[in-house]
């Protein structure tokens, strides 16, 4: 979408030269139209990865209660009863953090597609300088044209710049 508007931007005399406003418009809808779509997408795959750690926490619990049973002192093991509910109470809190974790790096992965645009058109090379000098110029031209007319209320001062 943002291409989109640099490019109708920078040829904005050609678009209004050749009466192109309309098919601009329609072509910057379509992209537009695009956009939404892919970002629904987007999101279906965000809901779904938003699942991932909650069930493989939930798989992780489950083989751990399957095997750690059997390592209960009770049920002829070497763990007491309180470590093997303690152990399966971190494994469950480990996992929130986790899962807080996977969710943030999805959303910085997300991020770096737009960052990598952001620094593209950030570096791009500027007119400035000639635009600096055009400004100038018109500001000279103006003075001389303004500039003791009778009836002007613009002079200048001992810089040879104009006031009001």
């Amino acid at each position: 979408v943002v291409a989109t508007v640099n490019e109708a931007v920078g040829n904005y005399r050609m678009i209004a030269d050749f009466k192109l406003n309309d098919y601009t418009v329609d072509c910057y809808m379509e992209k537009n139209a695009q956009f939404g779509k892919e970002g629904k997408e987007l999101s279906i795959v965000m809901l779904n990865t938003a699942y991932l750690p909650p069930w493989l926490m939930t798989i992780l619990i489950g083989l751990y209660i399957v095997y750690g049973v059997f390592e209960v002192r009770a049920m002829g093991g070497w763990i007491s009863l309180g470590t093997y509910l303690a152990t399966m109470n971190a494994i469950k809190d480990m996992g929130g953090q986790i899962g807080a974790m996977f969710m943030e790096l999805a959303q910085i992965l997300q991020l770096l597609g737009p960052l990598k645009r952001l620094t593209f058109y950030l570096n791009l090379p500027t007119d400035h300088v000639r635009r600096m000098a055009l400004s100038r110029e018109r500001c000279r031209q103006g003075r001389e044209i303004y500039v003791g007319k009778p009836g002007s209320s613009v002079g200048t001062d001992s810089r040879g710049l104009a006031v009001w």
